[in-house]
């Protein structure tokens, strides 16, 4: 007959539901902090599914933003609480400098569909929302250059297009 306590087949009795109790309430803990959440939330990015074309305009090269799919953006320069916030840079063998937001854009968010508008003027790179905008462009870069997609909600690149 067995006694209680007895300690020849390895944990005690009392040590094993121990063990159990406090799996249970670690268990409790957790599902009481995603239901009530006060753990945070990893989030995921935007997508994007571009077509990046450079062309001609005034003389001049220009990159054409085509959004052929994916999430909606607000661009950057306005904030939304509905969509994650877009910034384009462009990254040149000099270094990289971000676009800003032409002030007349019509529409600040950036969604499947809509057609951006890329060009370079003596003081940065511009972003317009028509090519009738594109207005006094410069020389876009010297030698090769990149347009990278940066989610600024979650702070990551998204992709990196090119070479242009």
């Amino acid at each position: 007959m067995e006694k209680f306590g007895d300690t020849r087949f390895g944990f005690s009795n009392i040590f094993s539901v121990m063990l159990i109790l406090l799996l249970v309430v670690m268990l409790v803990g957790i599902i009481a902090s995603l239901a009530f959440g006060t753990l945070p939330s990893l989030g995921t990015s935007g997508l994007v599914i571009p077509r990046v074309d450079s062309v001609t305009v005034q003389g001049q090269e220009v990159l054409r933003i085509q959004h052929k799919g994916g999430d909606t953006f607000q661009l950057n320069g306005s904030s939304s609480p509905f969509f994650p916030v877009i910034s384009f840079t462009v990254e040149t063998q000099t270094g990289r400098e971000k676009a800003r937001v032409d002030h007349s854009i019509q529409k600040y968010t950036f969604s499947s569909g809509d057609v951006l508008w890329i060009y370079r003027t003596g003081s940065g790179y511009v972003v317009t929302d028509a090519v009738t905008k594109v207005n006094t462009p410069v020389l876009f870069a010297d030698g090769t250059c990149y347009l990278l997609f940066t989610d600024e909600t979650r702070h990551i690149v998204i992709m990196r297009s090119g070479p242009y």
